[in-house]
């Protein structure tokens, strides 16, 4: 259960990846700029717009996008469950963003939740379907795993390409 004081606004807004040189995090693209190393910029160490991640944008753009980045962000909030790693949550977002863009109005947004180890989990189910991706601490160990009845298969270490394909399969859409 997300803490009481949960906004998911301020969720994402206080969202830092931890990571040297990271890219810029939502409250940085609502401010205007971000102290950082980015070679684009006219100022160094200022990011630009254009160099803000595609989730950022994804997220202002569409609404069931930000819905998900607020579940993924809420896992912060979990009491007597280990905090998502960073570069765990930087990879979701950046992954996530092939496919919600191409399946559009299609995509759903999965079931999320922690592995109480630092990873998450996300389950998508749609009628008799199911598609689990499994992204550990160690994002390298991740895995993508789906059912139909007793028909089941999965990737290990699997990328945005074969999630979208994936997801492409649950709605219903052939995988030719």
């Amino acid at each position: 259960m997300a803490c009481a004081a949960y906004d998911s606004s301020s969720a994402v807004q206080g969202y830092e990846s931890h990571l040297i040189g990271a890219p810029p995090t939502l409250q940085d693209a609502e401010s205007g700029g971000a102290w950082g190393q980015s070679g684009r910029s006219e100022k160094p160490g200022l990011f630009q717009k254009s160099d803000w991640p595609e989730w950022i944008a994804l997220y202002h753009q569409d609404q069931a996008f930000a819905a998900f980045v607020n579940d993924v962000l809420s896992l912060f909030c979990e009491e007597g469950e280990a905090p998502p790693q960073s570069q765990v949550v930087d990879w979701i977002f950046e992954s996530s963003v092939l496919a919600k863009k191409f399946l559009a109005q299609m995509w759903r947004s999965p079931r999320v939740s922690s592995d109480d180890d630092g990873g998450i989990r996300l389950t998508w189910t749609h009628a008799e379907k199911e598609v689990r991706a499994v992204i550990p601490a160690n994002t390298s160990a991740r895995y993508l795993y789906w059912q139909r009845g007793t028909d089941f298969g999965g990737v290990r270490n699997f990328g945005s390409a074969t999630l979208y394909t994936r997801l492409r399969w649950l709605n219903g859409q052939s995988l030719k």
